[in-house]
């Protein structure tokens, strides 16, 4: 996930990875997905996924629709639309994950956080109405070494047959005092007009997986806050 950040006081676009504290949902349904290897490199936690047999591959691969939960030691992500056959698990290593738990969910067990699905982007997944997937899904639980923000990045492999999500991990002490820190009620009330700006301007443009924050370098310290 990337943050774009536009900056009204200089005309400057930037692009930065987004690192969070807190859930999310993102992603869509696509097509059936069987959760491939697990493993752990460097400072990254690495899930991957494959497209199952049979399927009808037309309109283009998706990333899977997952919902992130996330506390002080703990981060799980259910992926919906998946399944598992058999899955290798890679020793955690250095990693701030400490350890890793696989549970398949049945297609007929309610969804997790059902309001985060119907919250506003970035964070929730804008969805009205009733909300019952009926889709097979998988969990995975991690417990965390330490108190960390996350970020998770996706790259598309073997001619767009495989997903990779790749989960990265930033000590708390590194994310805060900027940006990432902001909660729903903070964005809410950056807006660009601050100041004495006459043109109202949307606080976030619906790309596929980058927020745009609008915001005047003016309104903010050294360090980022305000």
């Amino acid at each position: 996930m990337n943050r774009l950040t536009y900056d009204i006081g200089s005309g400057e676009l930037t692009r930065s990875d987004l690192y969070l504290q807190r859930e999310v949902v993102f992603g869509t349904l696509s097509w059936d997905m069987v959760l491939g290897k697990v493993e752990t490199k460097d400072n990254s936690f690495i899930v991957e996924f494959n497209v199952a047999e049979d399927q009808v591959l037309a309109g283009g691969l998706r990333i899977p629709l997952t919902s992130v939960s996330y506390n002080d030691g703990r981060l799980s992500m259910r992926i919906y639309n998946v399944t598992a056959d058999k899955t290798e698990i890679s020793n955690p290593g250095s990693c701030p994950v400490e350890a890793i738990n696989i549970e398949l969910i049945a297609a007929d067990v309610p969804i997790d956080n059902i309001n985060l699905f119907k919250k506003s982007f970035p964070y929730g997944g804008e969805l009205q109405g009733d909300i019952d997937l009926q889709v097979p899904s998988v969990r995975l639980d991690m417990k965390l070494r330490d108190k960390v923000a996350y970020n998770t990045d996706f790259a598309m492999e073997n001619q767009e047959m495989t997903i990779k999500y790749i989960v990265g991990f930033k000590p708390i002490e590194q994310a805060k005092g900027n940006l990432y820190e902001l909660d729903d009620e903070k964005l809410q009330g950056l807006s660009p007009d601050i100041g004495g700006g006459e043109d109202e301007e949307k606080l976030f443009d619906s790309t596929e997986f980058a927020p745009v924050i609008f915001f005047d370098s003016r309104m903010f310290n050294k360090r980022g806050t305000v």
